[in-house]
């Protein structure tokens, strides 16, 4: 499982993408006038040993602009995941 979470500047935009090996998987936006915007989703994915998850921010689009919030001793952007449960793969034992 995985979740993304993030906060916009007063004003601008918070888009983000998730990605499993290149392709899409799903997104957050947020957008307010005058405050803060927040965004987060979570998705469950079956992932293989190497295979690689990630975050991209998506530029300014449509004449609205992406400011993500950042402050040194602020963290309000984050991006976890964690095993639900291994699916077992079976070794033949003996050679059978």
């Amino acid at each position: 499982m995985f979740q993304f979470h993030t906060l916009a500047h007063q004003d601008k935009a918070a888009w983000l993408e998730l990605y499993h090996n290149q392709q899409y998987i799903a997104s957050v936006y947020g957008k307010t006038t005058n405050d803060y915007a927040m965004a987060g989703n979570s998705v469950i994915l079956q992932v293989n040993k190497g295979d690689q998850v990630y975050i991209r921010a998506v530029k300014a689009r449509f004449g609205i602009a992406t400011g993500l919030y950042d402050q040194p001793d602020e963290i309000y952007s984050t991006f976890s995941g964690y095993l639900i449960t291994a699916i077992a793969t079976e070794t033949p034992v003996g050679g059978k």
